[in-house]
Parts: C-alpha cells; structure tokens; sequence
C-alpha cells in the first residue's frame, strides 16, 4: 500500500514493465506519467514500452535504452520522446532493474522527467557563450569588469591596426555593457577604451557591492575621458 501511494503521487512519470515479455511490455503507468505524455490507460497498458519512450530510432541514446532493457540493467540518459498529439519533449530515464528472492528480474521500473526547458536553456547558454568566445576572439586589447549591480563592462580600443594606435580620429573602440540577460551588448560610448577598473585596481574591488567603476580613454581629437 505504501507503494502505491508513492508511485501514485510521484511528481516524475514511472512505468513498471514486465521482464518476461521480450518486448517489455508496460504493466504499470503513474499519473504523472498520463500527465506528461496526454496517453489514456487503456492506450499504455500491455503495449512495448518503446512504442511509448522514444522518437528516432536511430538515436545512440535509444539504442543505448533498448540494450539496457533487453538485458535488464540499469541505464540513465535523455532521449527524444513524443506526447500523443506529436510534440517532441526530451525525456530524461532512468531505468532499474529489481529482483526477487531467486535473483530473477521480478520487475523494470522506468522514472522519466521532462528536462525540455533545462535542456534548452544550456543549449542557449552554450550559444551565448559561443558568441562571447567570438566576440573576445575577433576583439583587441580587450578588458572586463562586473560592476556592483552584477552588468559586465567592456572596454575595447579598437587597434585593428597600426594607425589606429597612432590616429585617434580614426573611428575604434568602444565602452559597452551587458546585464546577463539580453541577446547583445548596450554600447555606452564609442572611444578608444584602454581599461575598465576600479579603487581596487587589479586586485579587484575591495567592496563591490558599492565600490564605482570606471573606465579610461580618449575621443577622437585627443581629449582623455573617465
């Protein structure tokens, strides 16, 4: 009794599966498991759980699910699952094997999680950071402070080139900030930057919380800003 009150209010969708049957059918589905994929009993019970788990067949990852239930072995990974109206989610397993009292498989139990949005977001911060990895690639002399309300600031002088180190009417440079959440840098003003520091210096602030921020160049007729 106290198992099924577990299983019954477990927030992760579980199945339990029938070992005996080569295809390991479903002999038990959660609520949490109807919930997420919008199946109705009688469309689970007794079907091959792979009808149910996975999109692609030729998926490592579902490759990889099927081996360890056609051995009975534990396994955990994310495959590409469907709901009953089409839409994809992914779909984190785990799979565990539990035996009886001859050390025979005596059940299957699969725990799956919906991990689509957190999936999602890493593939967003991996692109972010991408683009960061661009941007201080193609950028010169660049420097970088976070400031006490938790922006990075950016400073850059923009010597592509030999004249620009020489000429400061030539167009270079820029003070830029980004507060962690947008998709680009706010440009505060275009010079040629040479750092971005602090009362702490390169030692860091030694309260940033409220400590300023400051950064130091010139315009392009030579006059210095802070």
């Amino acid at each position: 009794r106290l198992h099924h009150a577990i299983l019954e209010n477990a927030s992760d969708g579980m199945l339990i599966l029938d070992p005996r049957s080569p295809d390991r059918r479903i002999r038990y589905a959660s609520p949490s498991f109807y919930r997420l994929t919008g199946y109705a009993v009688d469309e689970v019970i007794g079907r091959p759980v792979e009808t149910l788990l996975w999109s692609t067949t030729g998926d490592a990852a579902a490759e990889e699910v099927r081996a360890a239930l056609g051995a009975g072995r534990p396994w955990r990974g994310t495959v590409l699952s469907s709901k009953k109206d089409g839409s994809k989610f992914w779909n984190q397993l785990r799979i565990q094997p539990y035996f009886d009292g001859q050390s025979r498989i005596d059940m299957l139990v699969v725990v799956q999680t919906d991990v689509t949005e957190q999936r999602q977001a890493k593939l967003a911060l991996l692109e972010s950071e991408s683009r960061f990895h661009e941007f201080m690639t193609n950028s010169p002399a660049t420097a970088f402070i976070k400031d006490a309300a938790g922006r990075l600031i950016y400073a850059n002088n923009g010597e592509h080139g030999k004249e620009a180190q020489v000429r400061p009417d030539i167009p270079s440079g820029a003070l830029a900030e980004w507060d962690g959440r947008s998709d680009r840098w706010t440009v505060v003003r275009r010079n040629q930057f040479t750092e971005v520091t602090g009362p702490g210096g390169l030692s860091g602030n030694p309260h940033p919380e409220t400590d300023p921020v400051w950064s130091v160049g010139w315009d392009q007729i030579g006059r210095a800003h802070v």
